[in-house]
Parts: structure tokens; C-alpha cells; sequence
């Protein structure tokens, strides 16, 4: 069992809905690492699962732009080499550059804008209209820092984001292909 994704990608799955990917509970220092050494490997495409919350929210859905809005930047302090400074990530989603043939299913996905939040913090009310008056259409917790961290390697990035009531999916092939 597993998925047909091309040698040079990389899945991480947040969501906990996919029984036979590479799962991290959340983004910490290990995932950092983890994105850094498949980078150096030859990782051209990361593909990132992370939950997404929105009152409108039912069904999957990719990510074409995110705001950070966790008050953090995983690339602070001293620089890893593997990458700029602070590198241009306006583009780290234009994932199909990579041609990944396993991943052509997805685009009939729909494309919305996230915004990250910091763990642990729920937004109320009015805060989820401001964000939304900002121009994201859901929040999240893991994707953006995991997002900069692959555009600091510059790799690029598919997110996929799944509501939090989605039953899991024996596979990520099953996804791909249809199991939603």
C-alpha cells in the first residue's frame, strides 16, 4: 500500500486523516528538520495536509495563498544555508511546475486563501470576520510555517486542506483518487 507521488515528493500529513502517510502532530522543530533534509535529498514538491477551519467548510480543498498571521517566523535566528535569508514565497504554490502526474486529480479541487494562526488559539466571532475581511477564507495551524520552511529550501508546496469532520481515508491514492 502507499501512494504513486513521483520520488521527488514529499507528503506530511497534519490531519491525521490519512492512514498511510507521513504524520506529524503538529509543526515543531522535527518537522523543520525533516523538510530541510528531504530539501537536501532532492524533495522538489512537499505536499502538506493540514485540518482548516471556516463555518462554510465541507469539503477539501487546495490553498493558493496564505497570510501569516501566527506572530511567528520559523526562520528566525541564526540562517541555515539551505536557502535566502528571507526568500520571495509569492509563487510557493504554483505546486503544478513540479509535474507530479499523481497530483492532476486535485486540481478540480476548489482554491481558497488561509490564514495561520498560532496553536491553541480559536479565534472568536469577530476575529474570524477580520481574517476574513483580509482575505483569507479559513485558519489553520500547521501550514504556513511548514509552507515557509519548504520556500526557504526553494521547494514548492501542495496544500491540501481537509474539514475537521472528514472520515479518514485508508490512502492517500484513495484520495487522489475520489475517496473524499
Amino acid at each position: 500500500m502507499g501512494t504513486s507521488l513521483g520520488k521527488n515528493t514529499f507528503l506530511i500529513d497534519f490531519s491525521g486523516k490519512f492512514e498511510d502517510c507521513n504524520e506529524s502532530d503538529c509543526f515543531d522543530l522535527e518537522t523543520v528538520e525533516e523538510i530541510r533534509a528531504r530539501a537536501s535529498a532532492g524533495t522538489d514538491l512537499f505536499v502538506i495536509v493540514d485540518t482548516g477551519y471556516s463555518s462554510t467548510m465541507s469539503e477539501p480543498f487546495l490553498v493558493k495563498d496564505h497570510l501569516n498571521l501566527t506572530g511567528n517566523n520559523p526562520l528566525v535566528g541564526e540562517n541555515n544555508d539551505i536557502g535566502q535569508r528571507f526568500p520571495v514565497i509569492n509563487d510557493v504554490y504554483l505546486w503544478k511546475k513540479c509535474g507530479d502526474p499523481a497530483l492532476e486529480t486535485l486540481e478540480t479541487l476548489d482554491q481558497k486563501v488561509g490564514a495561520g494562526l498560532k496553536p491553541g488559539v480559536v479565534p472568536s466571532d469577530e476575529e474570524i470576520a477580520l481574517i476574513n475581511s483580509l482575505g483569507a477564507d479559513f485558519y489553520c495551524y500547521n501550514l504556513v510555517p511548514a509552507t515557509i520552511v519548504a520556500a526557504h529550501a526553494g521547494k514548492k508546496v501542495c496544500a491540501i486542506i481537509v474539514p475537521p469532520k472528514m472520515k479518514p481515508v485508508k490512502s492517500f491514492q484513495n484520495f487522489l483518487e475520489g475517496e473524499k
